[in-house]
This record gives C-alpha cells, sequence and structure tokens, in this order.
C-alpha cells in the first residue's frame, strides 16, 4: 500500500510535478468610453498581468500610415503615458491620459504589451458622447487592425 499525501491507498503513485504557467500578458480594461469634446483629463487605466514580466509596453493610436505612439514615462503634446505599480507584483497600470479632448481624438487606442511568451492587444474605442465620461461597451477589433499592431511592434 502507497501512502499520498497521507491518505493509504493501493493504487501505484502517479508521477507529478508542479509547474508554474507562463502566459503572454494579459491585460483588463473597458473596450470603450463615451466622452464629450473639450473635456479635460481623460485618463484610460488598464490592468496588465504578466508573468513572465514585461518588456515592452505601448499605446498606439491614428491610422496605419501616420500612427502615433508612447512608450511607458513618454509626453506627446495632450497625450501622457504612466505605468504605474499595481496591487500584485506581477500586475501593472497602462494609464494613458489626454489633457483635452479634440475631435480628432475620437477613435481607436490600441494598448500593447509583451513578454518572453507573447504578444497581446486590448483595443479601447473613443467615443464622442454628452455629458460626462462614460463607459460603454463595444465592438472587438477586426484581425486586420490586430495584424496592423503586431508588424508595427515587431518592426521597432
Amino acid at each position: 500500500m502507497n501512502d499520498i499525501f497521507g491518505i493509504r491507498t493501493t493504487q501505484q503513485r502517479m508521477p507529478y510535478f508542479i509547474s508554474n504557467l507562463y502566459l503572454a500578458p494579459i491585460i483588463e480594461c473597458v473596450n470603450s468610453v463615451k466622452v464629450s469634446l473639450w473635456t479635460p483629463d481623460v485618463s484610460f487605466t488598464c490592468s496588465v498581468y504578466a508573468d513572465p514580466p514585461l518588456q515592452a509596453i505601448r499605446w498606439y493610436w491614428g491610422n496605419s500610415y501616420r500612427a502615433t505612439s508612447l512608450d511607458a514615462g513618454e509626453e506627446i503634446g495632450a497625450f501622457r503615458f504612466d505605468l504605474l505599480p499595481g496591487v500584485k507584483p506581477d500586475m501593472k497600470l497602462a494609464r494613458l491620459t489626454i489633457d483635452r479632448v479634440f475631435i480628432q481624438m475620437y477613435g481607436k487606442y490600441h494598448l500593447a504589451a509583451k513578454n518572453e511568451k507573447g504578444l497581446s492587444i486590448h483595443v479601447l474605442e473613443l467615443v464622442r458622447g454628452n455629458g460626462s465620461q462614460q463607459i460603454i461597451t463595444s465592438h472587438n477589433t477586426s484581425d486586420f487592425d490586430l495584424l496592423q499592431i503586431k508588424l508595427r511592434i515587431k518592426s521597432s
């Protein structure tokens, strides 16, 4: 008789192992935010879980020919990207802040996070609305949009 974990059994002992499951980063974020024109200090904050740790993280927006990108800690015009520590060691908060919303700022924003296990992309859409900032549901991005972002990250 074998004794497995303090339980007596007649079954043969099976080999087992404990292993960590490593994945591409996981991004938790809203899909769409409705904001009125001229709204000041609009922020998108997404939780990014990565184990193994992040190698790169970046926000992209604009069309595929003239896309703008921000790495953590950078600021371009009215846009600022802050990467903050999360409540757990493998968690980061990716915050994109817009000083004031102008008409040309409505559209899709892509958050791309990469570690040694892969690349994850989340698409957030800034939608024109009335009143204060609201979170709404939105559609998923197309495979073509994802392909453009993946190619852009690999070439940089």
